[in-house]
């Protein structure tokens, strides 16, 4: 992968432009350039993930290894949550993660990771080189005469295949503008890789930037959106400033365009006027990603030494891999380094082999010590001057943010949250240990938690976690409820059933099987599915079932019909990479068995009579397949079938007299638009209060507040479940989550360190609210959050009490 870097910098850094700005003196522009022709890689190994790292891919367990010529490498791996947040909520995907990390044992290596599809894409350090990670099909037109190596096992296989490249084996003719003379990767290659191996601290500074894609860019992404690419090039990027510079990259916004403007120009030093003069705020840097074929031989351009004002923006074109390479080279520019190796510039000596090199053929990613010697002044004015837009990090202790899901039942793994990882704000790295717990639950070095339960487990389990690193430390205690496993006698007994084809034009090879038990259904091959099923879905229906899968295919997915059709409308894609049906609801990857219930009747109602399993796997994907097992169907508020006998319930406790009298007190709506459909009663003699629907309602409570003593006891129960359950304490009209105490749900919102088991009768809360928050006065807020058609859950809270320890 000698031309790797090699390609993008003797071809790709080409630009070098340096024209100076008429009003700011100053600043000058620096750029590169591209001539694809130049572009080859003389040597790339096709590489296959191990079988326990194809395991690992599924879900939330990020691990990873390859084997590559006989050597097996281990990545530790993590999501890079800052980059992860902004994907989510700029039309990510629950199927795309950007993971950042190290080699198991190579303290001076970094990784950045994308997988998409469970495949893994990217660059990572070993402490002698850089390598990307890629797909075959991305890089094929750039490969020379047999220079991939191990490519005739898997020959037909291209689509899914990755290949890896050492930057030192990659090449380039081209060179830069202002500098004639062409180089390799290899002649400097040995202080390239010096400088690189000091590479190693963590980021105490943070810069924020805004990312733009114009429509060509938009229009001619490889990825799900182009958001998700940006974010790919700026995992790679920030992973050379936060491990070299010490100074992380955060994304104030995403923007992509859907309509150019005035950004119409070929030109790359017109294009970034236009993007400059644009008047949007800059909010330390913006840069525009462009797909338009730049003129010349440009693929870059960026303001040199120009942070934290409207200079501070540059640009970059689409190269393939390398794009993330010449987009740090442009940021390179704006941190203040000017091009090295090139003459009249005050790096004029220092040799090839690193990111600032004009020429691609110089190869590297990482910063000369000359180029950080630039940059140092521009980032510590920019840190403490007048304008600072960049912000010292303090170390902090951790603080363990996430909430515990507090029930499984016997048999099943026990899932923490949705990602079964504990969310950790604070300075990294952190120390995970289980003070609690049960005898085989065990935690990882990333704070994933792993407990297989079994019957002899079922009742309650104190666990208590604590997180440190080297300021402090942060505790988690919760206990986990281990439910008694629904009985037979409930399920759909396949043995009873005959599975028959569901749309023989989908249905192609491969089969159904009774698994395990009679209550379990295994799909394999290309195959969908059916069983007679007679039933009239209403509103209030529910399907639930247990459903796992090794690994994925096209479309896994359930639904109810009375055709015999690939009907999306009616299907339940729980899994699979194709986006197709109602994707509402989706099973988590981990390979576990996972539970899923869906209310069927918000989507469709009306009479049906077969139940059918989608398992759609055109692209004979080896392995994939779904089970579904404990499938039961049945009406939500109807006494559910499948539930154990209730205990027999301990009496109420006789009201206190210090009992808040609601009754002679005004409750009202939270906000107007909390005040949904439902009612409001006053139960109980005025000590009681129940909603049923979808309403929060507020109360204020004279001569209170919450002191750091103060506990609040009451009773309650709910026999019809919502979305959020809950009482709050707010200062004002406003939706708080840190002072909302979720009691159940199906939704996860609020301090979730009281759950509600009482089955339909009264259970006894007291919560600690002093150990929370404070506040001056008490505005009690009831929360019945059922935002459906007909909402029908309901809440009642009595004998509510207010007093300190």
């Amino acid at each position: 992968m000698n031309t790797f870097y090699s390609a993008i910098k003797a071809s790709a850094r080409q630009l070098a432009l340096l024209l100076p700005l008429i009003l700011f003196s100053f600043l000058v522009l620096a750029g590169e350039h591209h001539h694809d022709t130049h572009t080859s890689i003389h040597r790339a190994v096709v590489v296959e993930p191990t079988r326990a790292a194809m395991q690992a891919l599924k879900g939330s367990d990020f691990s990873y290894s390859i084997q590559v010529n006989g050597r097996k490498l281990n990545f530790e791996l993590t999501e890079n949550k800052q980059l992860m947040s902004l994907m989510n909520t700029n039309g990510g995907s629950g199927e795309h993660f950007l993971l950042e990390g190290k080699i198991k044992g190579i303290d001076e290596s970094w990784v950045r990771f994308s997988r998409q599809n469970n495949q893994v894409t990217g660059a990572f350090y070993d402490g002698d080189s850089l390598y990307f990670l890629e797909n075959l099909a991305e890089i094929e037109s750039r490969l020379t005469s047999q220079s991939l190596e191990g490519y005739s096992a898997i020959l037909g296989k291209k689509e899914n295949l990755s290949v890896l490249v050492d930057i030192r084996d990659m090449d380039s003719s081209g060179t830069c503008a202002l500098h004639n003379s062409q180089l390799t990767a290899s002649q400097t290659y040995s202080s390239f890789v010096q400088d690189l191996k000091t590479a190693t601290s963590s980021a105490g500074k943070e810069i924020k930037i805004s990312l733009v894609a114009d429509t060509e860019f938009v229009g001619s992404t490889s990825r799900a959106t182009a958001t998700l690419e940006m974010l790919e090039y700026l995992n790679i990027a920030d992973g050379i400033f936060s491990n070299q510079l010490g100074v992380s990259i955060s994304v104030e916004d995403i923007t992509e365009l859907s309509d150019n403007g005035d950004f119409i120009e070929t030109d790359p030093q017109a294009l970034l006027f236009k993007f400059r003069d644009e008047g949007t705020p800059n909010p330390g840097l913006r840069h525009l990603f462009t797909g338009k074929n730049l003129d010349g031989s440009t693929v870059g351009i960026a303001y040199v030494g120009a942070l934290c004002n409207k200079f501070a923006v540059g640009l970059t074109q689409r190269v393939g891999s390398l794009t993330s390479i010449v987009f740090a080279h442009e940021l390179g520019h704006n941190f203040g380094a000017p091009h090295d190796n090139q003459s009249g510039t005050a790096c004029a000596s220092t040799p090839s082999g690193f990111v600032m090199n004009p020429n691609a053929g110089g190869g590297g990613n990482e910063f000369s010590a000359c180029s950080i010697e630039q940059m140092a002044p521009v980032i510590d004015a920019n840190t403490n001057g007048f304008n600072a837009c960049i912000i010292e990090v303090a170390n902090t202790a951790p603080s363990i943010t996430s909430n515990p899901n507090t029930t499984v039942i016997a048999g099943n793994s026990y899932r923490y949250d949705s990602d079964n990882t504990l969310d950790i704000t604070g300075t990294a790295p952190f120390t995970y240990t289980l003070d609690i717990a049960p005898d085989e639950m065990t935690i990882d070095s990333n704070g994933t938690l792993v407990w297989v339960t079994n019957t002899d487990d079922v009742g309650e389990h104190p666990v208590q976690i604590t997180v440190s690193n080297a300021v402090g430390q942060d505790t988690q205690f919760f206990e986990i409820e281990v439910e008694t496993p629904v009985s037979d006698g409930v399920f759909i007994n396949f043995e009873q059933s005959t599975i028959s084809s569901h749309d023989p034009g989908q249905d192609n090879q491969g089969g159904a099987t009774i698994g395990a038990t009679p209550y379990e259904l295994v799909l394999e091959g290309n195959t969908w599915k059916s069983i007679a099923f007679d039933y009239e879905i209403t509103a209030d229906t529910i399907l639930e079932f247990e459903f796992s899968s090794d690994i994925e295919a096209e479309i896994q997915g359930i639904g109810f019909d009375s055709r015999s059709w690939a009907n999306p409308q009616r299907t339940f894609s729980i899994y699979g990479f194709q986006r197709w049906g109602i994707r509402d609801v989706r099973y988590d990857g981990s390979g576990n068995k996972q539970r899923i219930s869906i209310r069927v009747g918000d989507y469709y109602q009306g009479p049906i009579n077969r139940l059918f399993f989608v398992h759609d796997n055109d692209r004979l994907v080896a392995g994939a397949n779904s089970t579904y097992s404990n499938i039961r169907v049945y009406e939500e508020g109807a006494e559910a079938p499948s539930d154990p006998e209730p205990e027999e319930p301990s009496p109420s406790p006789e009201p206190s007299p210090e009992a808040i009298n609601l009754g002679q007190l005004s409750i009202n709506p939270l906000r107007a638009d909390q005040n949904g459909e439902g009612t409001v009663t006053i139960v109980e003699n005025g000590l009681g209060i129940e909603i049923v629907g979808n309403k929060w309602e507020a109360v204020s409570i004279p001569n209170k507040e919450i002191k750091p003593t103060s506990i609040l006891e009451f009773e309650y129960k709910s026999t019809a479940q919502g979305e959020i359950h809950g009482i709050g304490i707010f200062p004002n009209d406003g939706i708080y989550s840190n002072r909302a105490f979720q009691l159940g749900g199906r939704q996860s919102w609020g301090i979730r360190d009281f759950t509600y088991t009482g089955n339909g009768d009264y259970q006894t809360f007291r919560i600690p609210v002093g150990e929370y928050f404070t506040h001056p006065s008490v505005s009690l807020v009831f929360i019945m959050d059922h935002d459906v058609r007909n909402p029908n859950g309901n809440v009642t809270f009595k004998n509510i009490v207010l007093k300190d320890n």
